[in-house]
């Protein structure tokens, strides 16, 4: 007769599955909730705002950055850059004569890129 024990705990092999199959899970789910976060933060803000803080605007002579980090192509948000474009020229009161959007390889629009000249100087009468 065959010596039978209860088994009661579980094989190494068998705890690095469970683990394997949680780790899969979760490498899931962030993805979506990171998503789902940004849709919800785009949801909430009001129409005709700005997607940008003016104070985050960086400007270099005749160039200025503006960061929005938009999910989508630039002609998925082209109404969105077009308001954010007239909302820097409102705050800053400087005209922009260009702009390049910046892209990153996962499609995602990032930011515009707009040059604004040089206003003349003023001269004085003597």
């Amino acid at each position: 007769m065959k010596n039978q024990k209860s088994r009661l705990g579980l094989t190494a092999i068998e705890v690095c599955v469970v683990l394997a199959i949680i780790g899969l899970l979760i490498g899931m789910l962030v993805p979506a909730l990171q998503k789902s976060k940004r849709n919800a933060e785009l949801a909430t803000k009001r129409e005709g705002e700005p997607a940008y803080s003016p104070a985050a605007v960086i400007t270099i002579g005749n160039n200025s950055y503006i960061r929005l980090d938009l999910l989508g192509a630039p002609h998925q948000n082209a109404g969105e850059i077009l308001r954010t474009i007239a909302a820097f020229e409102k705050s800053s009161g400087k005209e922009v004569s260009s702009w390049n959007v910046e892209v990153v390889p996962s499609g995602q629009t990032r930011g515009i890129w707009v040059h604004h000249p040089t206003p003349p100087p003023i001269l004085l009468e003597q």
